[in-house]
């Protein structure tokens, strides 16, 4: 794609804030290696920084320079205009190419370097949301292990789905690792003020379109319930692309009257988190005239498949097709599966609030992310079923990510 115009206006997919291209500072993201005896405080290639804004070194001056040369009269608002609507240099044109150069957001209360990505706008935000241990990091450990390693979005048409580097990392270390290696149950996310920072960040292209990059939040369900909290620092939460909503089956009441714990469910008697006021707070406070595709995906489905032996029926991976008609039925058909189990588990308070959005951008996905009952806090059997559907289905609803190139 073609660089934009320097007077280009982002929104910074951290802070949220309106940031423009051209005025933003070149800074180094790459910086010495201790064990070979060079500095750490400085840029890689050596070269002394301009500037530090926050802990990060400036390299290169933003190309539209407005706090240093004011212009003044028609004659310099013209050459401002002039200057804005030239071509964005390229950050790796402008700094060291070891020093990994990036444009910084400004604002105080981000001051993160951003990714190159930024320049073309092609940024989408899908956060995994639910109630305390409603399965969002296993539903993510899972889902991405499919997507990226097993490809299985190539068969709906996407040519890349992969992890950047310092993802590949995260991830390996703190679920892949965990989850598929030692076969432990992940540990709940913790709190931490800067999540909106920490995405982990996969590179998607659907064919003939561009590339793009999803950012994908996993937050802890403390914060997301505690209204404070979720404001303060889940905002991006407010300008999502797509959701995928988890409902923790746990924390309903069975329809055959057992209860969890006799069905031998970890900790069962904890699990009472009311799902509506959170699914309707998300719904309420995306931003104004923003459509936002939302799966309601049933979590932990297997548990219930013994109470609610339709959920079982469609608790069977279906074959790699390719036809999107076949898929597109199935999907319908577990649809209003998926609706009739959540009457059966009484969960009215979220199906009353679905109505709040266009029936269109709503979609309801059942999934087993472990498709087995941990037993002493191991996995013995890991057998996930049906996660891919809920990011698929949310993915081809983003219009802007499977259009064609321009």
């Amino acid at each position: 794609m073609p660089q934009p115009p320097m007077n280009t206006t982002r929104t910074c997919p951290y802070c949220g804030r309106d940031i423009v291209l051209g005025k933003l500072p070149v800074v180094a993201t790459n910086f010495g290696d201790r064990l070979a005896g060079e500095p750490v405080d400085r840029p890689a290639s050596g070269a002394e920084p301009l500037m530090w804004i926050g802990d990060w070194p400036v390299v290169a001056e933003a190309p539209m320079m407005s706090t240093k040369s004011v212009s003044r009269g028609p004659l310099g608002r013209a050459r401002d205009s002039f200057r804005g609507a030239m071509p964005l240099p390229h950050p790796a044109e402008m700094a060291a190419f070891e020093d990994s150069p990036a444009r910084l957001c400004t604002h105080d209360a981000c001051l993160t370097p951003l990714p190159a990505e930024i320049d073309t706008g092609r940024i989408f935000i899908v956060p995994v949301v639910g109630t305390v241990a409603a399965g969002k990091s296993s539903y993510l450990t899972v889902v991405l292990h499919q997507a990226w390693r097993e490809q299985r979005l190539a068969r709906f048409g996407f040519e890349q789905f992969t992890l950047d580097e310092e993802s590949v990392e995260t991830y390996r270390q703190q679920y892949h690792r965990r989850l598929f290696r030692k076969r432990e149950i992940l540990p709940g996310t913790q709190f931490d003020e800067d999540v909106a920072k920490k995405p982990l960040v996969c590179r998607v292209q659907y064919e003939g379109a561009d590339p793009a990059l999803l950012f994908l939040h996993d937050i802890g369900g403390e914060m997301l319930m505690d209204r404070s909290m979720r404001r303060r620092f889940g905002g991006f939460i407010r300008r999502a692309d797509a959701i995928i909503f988890l409902i923790d089956p746990v924390c309903l009441d069975r329809p055959d009257g057992r209860s969890w714990a006799e069905c031998g469910v970890l900790q069962a008697d904890d699990l009472d988190y009311p799902q509506g006021p959170l699914f309707r707070a998300c719904i309420e406070e995306l931003e104004s005239g923003r459509r936002t595709p939302i799966a309601v995906t049933l979590s932990k489905s297997d548990l219930v498949a013994d109470a609610l032996p339709e959920i079982g029926r469609f608790l069977v991976e279906p074959p790699n097709r390719q036809d999107p008609d076949e898929w597109n039925q199935d999907l319908s058909d577990l649809e209003q599966t998926v609706i009739r189990a959540l009457q059966g588990l009484s969960e009215w308070d979220l199906l009353n609030a679905q109505r709040m959005i266009d029936p269109e951008l709503i979609s309801f996905h059942a999934v087993a992310a472990l498709g087995t009952n941990p037993q002493n806090g191991e996995i013995v059997d890991l057998a996930p079923q049906r996660c891919i559907d809920p990011l698929a289905t949310v993915l081809f609803r983003i219009p802007a990510l499977t259009e064609p190139a321009s």
